[in-house]
């Protein structure tokens, strides 16, 4: 199974990749609530175009055209990979995931 447990919410949190204390549903929370009560630009990264257009914009901060989206796997991998994958993986990667999952559902609304 792939060794994976929220980093994104870990690294929100400064959470090292290797610490041994996972992310807590109250770190997730404290994540949310600082986003909540901030003026924080985010989005996700299937959306990114979308968010960096809507960053220029709010921001007033005009982005080189030539931003490199790096570590971006072609959409025709992506789908290879996903369709590789069992059902009991992509449960497992959902149950090990769960905080990760809902912070993306979080942004998702604001992208």
């Amino acid at each position: 199974m792939p060794q994976v447990w929220n980093y994104q919410v870990a690294f929100l949190v400064g959470k090292k990749m290797a610490d041994t204390n996972k992310p807590t549903h109250e770190d997730l929370e404290t994540v949310l609530r600082v986003f909540e009560s901030n003026d924080f630009n985010f989005g996700t990264t299937d959306m990114y175009s979308q968010f960096l257009a809507k960053f220029s914009k709010k921001t007033k901060i005009k982005l080189n055209d030539r931003i490199i989206q790096l570590k971006k796997a072609p959409s025709h991998e992506k789908a290879k990979i996903l369709k590789e994958l069992t059902e009991e993986t992509k449960q497992y990667i959902l149950k090990t995931n769960e905080l990760d999952y809902r912070l993306f559902i979080h942004a998702k609304r604001y992208s």
